[in-house]
């Protein structure tokens, strides 16, 4: 016959090493997490950045879309005056300034923060 300590031994052991198992297995899995969850931070942060960019980028095209607007409507408007009422270059001078004027106001506008004031304001609340 066996001793009953023996087994019980046998037993403790066994036990000791399945929790030593369990914990390794563990902190492999919470090390996998972590790096998952590291990795998901980061992807965000590339996309959000990216958002950023493109929002930038929008901007930028607009600004310049809209000074060379108004510097081509200026010269056009000024150029068909001048033909229809033989006046050139006066009014081909004169609205090719109104019209860099009227870019450089609309990248002006474009690039500040919108105000809380005007009719872009929100309505107070009750």
């Amino acid at each position: 016959m066996t001793a009953p300590g023996k087994d019980h031994d046998a037993e403790k052991r066994e036990d000791e090493a399945l929790k030593a198992r369990l914990e390794k297995l563990q902190s492999a899995v919470s090390g996998a997490r972590g790096g998952i969850q590291a990795e998901e931070k980061r992807e965000e942060a590339q996309m959000a950045a990216g958002q950023d960019n493109g929002r930038m980028m929008s901007l930028a095209f607009r600004m310049v879309s809209d000074l060379v607007g108004g510097i081509l409507a200026g010269v056009g408007i000024g150029w068909v005056l001048d033909r229809a009422l033989s006046t050139s270059p006066f009014l081909l001078i004169l609205f090719s300034l109104l019209g860099t004027a009227a870019g450089f106001y609309n990248v002006v506008k474009a690039a500040s923060p919108p105000s809380k004031t005007g009719k872009d304001a929100l309505p107070p609340e009750p």
